[in-house]
């Protein structure tokens, strides 16, 4: 398991934000199809969210286990591994 931590995320349509800002896409969600990007969008409209943590998980399983078992922001299942983003 990986753990990264960000002051701030933020949430934008990826058809809306540049080259750049795409370039720091940290995930697509799979609970609500969100986009998270490490930059700020300056020509689309975003909303943040702070004191993030995104979670990377070795296995399916144990991202099961974590998720079923504590709260989270959101999920992806769209990267190589399994991932979540929680509040702290």
């Amino acid at each position: 398991m990986k753990n990264e931590t960000f002051k701030r995320l933020y949430i934008a349509c990826p058809d809306e934000v540049s080259r750049t800002i795409m370039t720091s896409m940290m995930m697509c969600g799979s609970r609500n199809w969100d986009f998270y990007f490490e930059k700020k969008p300056r020509n689309s409209e975003s909303e943040t969210v702070e004191n993030i943590t995104l979670i990377e998980f070795d296995s399916f399983d144990e991202f099961e286990t974590y998720k079923r078992n504590n709260s989270f922001l959101d999920f992806s299942l769209e990267h190589e591994k399994p991932m979540v983003l929680v509040h702290g």
